[in-house]
């Protein structure tokens, strides 16, 4: 005699496609540190006779091991985070039950609850409110876009622009909130680089890298054969000297990994870059190679 258990699942297209892949830089306010956050989809599991996506999500730091040394990066962190949608609406795993990440079916004054309700610091229930909605063309095809904030007193939030099938343009899941101004608390901060899909063969960029921000790069030294640099340190103006005229870019960034500056020599062999455009502090000078021909002028 043989018995048999059956489990009623959902039939749903995934609200993401396979490979899909988001970048984001973060920094912490509190330390002065940051780097980079990559979600990828990686696998699908079973949850609650939920079919979910599992999202894996590594934390990348950047940061100088010594004075005068070039940034790199320092540690890593992963953990997994699932998804699973119903129709329109994209729900998340959090303290062992699913609550709404997304609801794209919205429309404007609409509500949901991310189902985080916490006293501390007087919070009370996260409350994501959709201002407007408009839509996207991607390779041919509408998708949807909400815009919205939070409410008053919410301890998480997402805020801003939401792309259906890519989700917030800040960050995948909800972030910390400061409900009350009695209590400030520096929250980690979120800026979209970049995410891309192979279901749909398409790629978004925001920023100007996605990966280790250094990647392709190799950092500027004052050797004679290559590069001159001065002053250094300067107060007003960097002169950069090339050892020929190809075009190259030159990036400039913060301790953070953030890039503050970005110029091409247009195939001379000498640029000179202001700096009063940032805050005195100590940068870092990375040459590409530019990819696309630049005429000479």
């Amino acid at each position: 005699m043989l018995f048999f258990s059956f489990f009623k699942t959902e039939a749903q297209t995934p609200w993401i496609g396979q490979g899909a892949t988001w970048h984001y830089t973060w920094s912490d306010p509190s330390s002065g540190s940051g780097g980079d956050h990559k979600i990828e989809y990686i696998a699908d599991t079973l949850i609650q006779s939920h079919n979910c996506q599992v999202l894996q999500t590594t934390r990348y730091w950047y940061g100088m091991m010594g004075p005068g040394q070039p940034i790199t990066l320092i540690s890593t962190e992963s953990w997994r985070d699932y998804t699973y949608n119903n129709g329109d609406t994209v729900f998340f795993f959090q303290n062992n039950k699913f609550d709404v990440l997304y609801n794209f079916g919205s429309q404007a004054g609409n509500k949901w609850n991310l189902g985080i309700d916490t006293n501390d610091f007087q919070c009370s229930k996260s409350i994501i409110i959709v201002d407007s909605t408009s839509s996207l063309q991607i390779n041919s095809n509408n998708y949807r876009v909400l815009y919205t904030s939070d409410s008053t007193n919410s301890s998480v939030g997402i805020s801003g622009k939401i792309i259906e099938h890519i989700g917030s343009m800040n960050y995948l899941f909800p972030t910390g909130r400061n409900c009350n101004p009695l209590f400030i608390v520096d929250f980690y901060t979120f800026s979209f680089s970049c995410f891309q899909d192979n279901t749909l063969s398409y790629s978004l960029h925001l920023g100007y890298r996605c990966e280790f921000p250094y990647d392709g790069a190799s950092e500027l030294s004052n050797d004679a054969n290559k590069i001159q640099i001065f002053p250094n340190p300067t107060t007003d103006k960097l002169n950069i000297v090339f050892s020929d005229n190809a075009a190259y870019v030159i990036s400039i960034y913060n301790i953070l990994g953030q890039q503050m500056i970005s110029a091409t020599n247009k195939n001379k062999l000498s640029l000179s870059i202001d700096l009063n455009t940032i805050d005195k502090g100590v940068y870092h000078l990375f040459r590409h190679t530019y990819l696309q021909p630049v005429p000479k002028q």
